[in-house]
């Protein structure tokens, strides 16, 4: 929250949303409910009122949480508060004072004693914050509290300057919840984004030695102390647990493992990848090896296996080459997305190549799409089949006339069965299928064989050059049924894009995750690229911004 103006206080409030969205994003991506309320400085872009942390906002949640809207005792319950307080005596000469919050439209320049307080000062009283929590039926409740730095300077408990410019005393919780507060009275806030840090880390488990919510804190305090040690201005900073947090908050990771099923080993041929796949239609109690979307595309259900990702003697970055184990089915795109499939799900369609004389190029690839049009397509694509988004957008913007999404300010996998692109690791081992070779169908690939450059001087001189796009479909398919892994237009995948190829990957067998997400990665070539740029192996990187007329995608989906 931030309650004043001027340059220091819009940069602050920047900073301290900053901080904000990443904790949110790890909360998301665990599989939280959150809501996220923040402020605004005038060059920020349109927040509605709803997202914003004004004192109607706030008293509106703290009421919810009070009443136990949707929460019972085995609920969950992380309550953190992040921006400017004030203490304001509670008399002249009692020498008590009274904490508050202060919303967006706070007004408390002209406060001195807790008696002047009028409704009109939109300030949030921290009496009504542990109320409403202590009253909340969750059994597993926990305040943090972090608390924006000011411009003023308050001495030490004698609060001539209601704008604490270091922590106050707050007043014990009651035994229902605890407080994690990122300093001690008297202290500045110096290393906010440590505190965030630590407890989004936590709680996604990226930390190994963290189990429960004790651990947690205990971690997030040895990392401020830590950075604190290494600043030369010698300000102290020590993080404090006001309360008890109960014994068995755990945090272990939510199950989300599939069925074990038999792999596909590669290399295998032909009989095996289609035979394999019927049985696991069969399996997954299906009526074939095929699904067929709300936007008319077909997707083939491609069965778990183990591959050799990379290559050994390609580019800097296809290597090294190692294993990889996918456990989980999951269908893939028969076909790039098509401009008629786009149109039909977002309403436009950005194809450069929209028109071409003689041709119907509602069959043609859609091209020149950022990644978050892609994105907000595969949800729009979930929605249509009645299917729970896989990715969770925040600050969603939606069209005036249909209410359907049109954009977002950032996103997280929520996972789940939901549209998406896919991993590198899946791509890789859908266009192999099976095979070891440079391209699916075998050493050399042409004209002929994809829709190519094969007029470059690398290239195989063999089949038209087209200068295009091309329906889909117009070239022989892999042992999976899928069509033009290679060329026509290069295909976004899941993975933020890594120079380094695959980093410490060797032949010890990974489950081929996604490195990153929200794109980054484009894998197959594509019209105007040589067959050398189109092999299995090939990866370039790709903003999530940008566009261009040699780069579509294709969609995914988790088959359990």
């Amino acid at each position: 929250s931030g309650s004043e103006t001027g340059k220091t206080v819009g940069a602050a409030v920047q900073n301290f949303r900053s901080d904000a969205h990443g904790l949110e994003r790890m909360l998301v991506k665990a599989g939280w409910d959150v809501r996220c309320y923040q402020s605004t400085t005038k060059n920020d872009p349109e927040i509605t009122r709803e997202q914003r942390p004004s004192a109607q906002v706030i008293k509106n949640g703290l009421s919810r949480l009070e009443k136990g809207q949707g929460i019972d005792k085995n609920t969950e319950v992380l309550l953190v508060v992040v921006g400017q307080t004030v203490s304001l005596a509670e008399k002249e000469a009692s020498g008590k004072a009274a904490c508050y919050f202060c919303p967006e439209d706070a007004r408390f320049d002209s406060l001195a004693t807790t008696d002047q307080i009028k409704p009109e000062h939109n300030l949030v009283s921290f009496r009504k914050i542990y109320e409403a929590l202590d009253r909340c039926p969750a059994s597993r409740k926990l305040l943090v509290l972090e608390t924006a730095l000011s411009g003023y300077v308050a001495k030490g408990e004698n609060f001539p300057i209601p704008v604490c410019s270091v922590l106050p005393h707050l007043p014990p919780p009651p035994a229902s919840f605890a407080i994690y507060v990122g300093c001690s009275p008297g202290q500045f806030m110096v290393e906010r984004s440590n505190v965030l840090n630590s407890l989004a880390l936590g709680i996604t488990n990226e930390q190994a030695d963290i189990k429960d919510m004790h651990s947690l804190l205990g971690y997030s305090q040895k990392l401020v102390d830590a950075n604190r040690a290494n600043r030369k201005s010698g300000i102290q900073q020590t993080p404090q647990l006001l309360g008890k947090v109960p014994a068995n908050w755990s945090l272990a990771p939510r199950a989300d493992e599939p069925p074990m099923r038999a792999l596909l080993t590669a290399p295998f041929g032909p009989v095996a990848a289609q035979a394999r796949q019927k049985e696991l239609a069969a399996e997954l109690k299906l009526s074939g090896p095929q699904i067929v979307s709300a936007a008319g595309g077909t997707l083939v259900l491609v069965p778990p296996g183990e591959f050799t990702m990379g290559t050994k003697n390609g580019l800097r970055d296809e290597a090294p080459a190692h294993r990889v184990r996918l456990r989980r089915a999951f269908f893939l795109g028969q076909y790039e997305v098509t401009q008629g499939e786009y149109q039909k799900i977002m309403g436009d369609n950005p194809s450069h190549f929209k028109q071409v004389k003689g041709h119907d190029t509602a069959r043609f690839p859609v091209e020149s799409v950022p990644v978050k049009d892609m994105i907000v397509f595969c949800n729009r694509l979930s929605e249509r089949d009645k299917l729970p988004p896989y990715y969770h957008l925040f600050d969603v913007s939606r069209d005036e006339k249909t209410g359907a999404i049109d954009g977002f300010r950032d996103c997280v996998i929520r996972g789940g069965i939901g549209y998406r692109l896919p991993t590198e690791a899946e791509w890789e081992y859908a266009c192999r299928a099976g095979t070891e070779t440079a391209y699916h169908c075998g050493e050399n690939a042409g004209g002929k064989e994809a829709n190519v450059d094969a007029n470059r001087p690398e290239g195989v001189k063999e089949g038209a050059y087209l200068g295009r796009p091309t329906k889909i479909g117009s070239y022989k398919p892999n042992a999976f049924g899928l069509y033009d892994m290679h060329g026509n237009v290069w295909e976004v995948c899941e993975d933020r894009y890594n120079a380094e190829g695959y980093g410490k990957a060797d032949e010890k067998v990974s489950l081929g995750a996604a490195r990153g997400e929200g794109g980054g990665a484009r894998r197959g070539g594509g019209w105007n690229f040589s067959s050398i740029d189109s092999r299995s192996a090939v990866r370039l990187p790709w903003g999530r911004d940008y566009t261009g007329n040699d780069t579509g995608f294709r969609v995914a989906r988790n088959a359990e």
